[in-house]
């Protein structure tokens, strides 16, 4: 199997290329892998700037939830890429992500947005997904990402 070109893009790019598809084949889906790695550690790495106990902690929560995104989409990529399929060695390496010297709050809220926005891709890909069992995982890992809007808004106070 060929790199998919958005393996060779940063965080945001990558993020905003497959957020344009309808659809995921077995690459974009090792995009989406790779994208949630990433986010993990990148919420972990913003909360370690923040002095608000309460929202940091809620962006380590979500953050340990993108990774259960990612083992979601590797079980996808199992599923869609059959008994014959081997992960590329780069599959574990995160994308590269700026991070800022320090958190503004209209960062956090833009990452409220952000959260929303992943539920409706989630959702969007599900609905094009012909495997029901793929289907099923992407919907499940876009409710959740609803849930990390809704609570990072309730800790910033904005609901």
């Amino acid at each position: 199997m060929t790199k998919h070109p958005m393996h060779d893009m940063e965080f945001s790019a990558a993020a905003q290329a497959l957020s344009a598809l309808d659809n995921l084949g077995v690459a974009e889906l090792e995009v989406l892998y790779r994208l949630e790695i990433t986010a993990g550690a990148v919420y972990g790495d913003l909360a370690d700037l923040l002095d608000d106990r309460a929202v940091a902690e809620v962006l380590r929560r979500n953050g340990r939830e993108e990774l259960g995104h990612a083992k979601r989409v590797r079980r996808a990529i199992a599923m869609k890429g059959g008994i014959d399929y081997v992960a590329p060695t780069y599959l574990e390496d995160r994308y590269s992500a700026a991070l800022p010297n320090h958190v503004t709050s209209g960062m956090l809220v833009s990452m409220v947005a952000g959260e929303r926005a992943g539920d409706y891709d989630y959702q969007r890909w599900a609905e094009s997904e012909l495997n029901v069992e793929v289907a099923r995982l992407l919907r499940l890992s876009g409710a959740e990402e609803t849930k990390h809007a809704e609570r990072l808004a309730a800790a910033l106070g904005l609901e």
